[in-house]
């Protein structure tokens, strides 16, 4: 008898809180709970065309100077940016499905972001 598979889904305004450890040091244990399929990730986010991608690069690569986020209605930032960061901060998954994941997360907790990258330094040797 073939298993059933739940389709995914993430209820944005009941977002759990994450412990400290966690999003210090990534929660492989919570990727399977939180990063989305592979295949429920739309197209626009492994092409990392969006605005959220460009964002989650900036953050990951480079770091951020400042952030500020315009939440969706009913969604609780700081419960959010507990997700991203624990799910930026995990192995658990390969680096082309986390960063798609976590840019349509970052889509689907936020109506707009506005960024500062800190800037890349290069130092010779």
């Amino acid at each position: 008898m073939k298993k059933e598979s739940k389709k995914w889904e993430i209820d944005v305004k009941n977002l759990p809180e994450l412990d400290a450890l966690s999003v210090a040091f990534g929660g492989s244990s919570r990727d399977e709970e939180f990063l989305p399929p592979e295949k429920e990730i739309p197209e626009e986010f492994w092409t990392g065309n969006t605005k959220w991608n460009k964002f989650f690069s900036n953050m990951f690569y480079c770091g951020l100077d400042s952030v500020k986020f315009q939440p969706k209605e009913g969604v609780n930032p700081e419960r959010a940016w507990r997700i991203i960061r624990c799910l930026s901060g995990s192995f658990a998954s390969k680096h082309e499905h986390k960063t798609a994941g976590v840019s349509y997360l970052l889509s689907l907790f936020f109506d707009d972001v506005e960024w500062k990258a800190k800037p890349m330094k290069f130092e010779r040797g």
